[in-house]
C-alpha cells in the first residue's frame, strides 16, 4: 500500500500519475490560449506592423523564448582543436539579436543533405 494510515503517500512511492502524463487543466488552458491566439493572428500582425522597431524586437525576443532553448551547447569542429561554447540567448542585446535574425538564412541545399 502506498499510503499511510493518515492518507499520506509513503516515502519511495512511485507517484500518482504515469511518467510523462500531463496536467488536464494545464492542457485545457493551453488549448484555449492557442485557439484564442489563432483567431487573432491577423490582428496581431496589424498591430505588429504599427509598433516601433524596439517594440517589434521585444516582441520577437519574447516569442523566441518559446522556440529556442535558453542556452545550448555548441560543438565547434576545427582542424586544430575541438571546443564547445555556451550561448544564452536571453543575454543577447536587442541589437545583436536583431542583427543575428537579419543575417540568418536557411539554404535549401543545406537542408536536403
Amino acid at each position: 500500500m502506498e499510503r499511510d494510515e493518515n492518507g499520506r503517500l509513503r516515502p519511495g512511492h512511485k507517484g500518482l500519475k504515469p511518467k510523462g502524463a500531463t496536467n488536464r487543466l494545464q492542457g485545457e488552458i493551453k488549448e484555449k490560449i492557442t485557439l484564442f491566439l489563432s483567431g487573432k493572428l491577423e490582428e496581431i500582425e496589424a498591430i505588429y506592423s504599427e509598433v516601433s522597431p524596439k517594440e517589434k524586437l521585444h516582441f520577437l525576443t519574447e516569442l523566441l523564448a518559446y522556440v529556442l532553448p535558453k542556452s545550448k551547447e555548441l560543438k565547434i569542429e576545427d582542424h586544430s582543436q575541438s571546443r564547445s561554447a555556451q550561448i544564452d540567448y536571453t543575454k543577447l542585446s536587442p541589437e545583436l539579436l536583431k542583427e543575428l535574425l537579419a543575417n540568418t538564412t536557411l539554404d535549401n541545399e543545406d537542408t536536403q543533405q
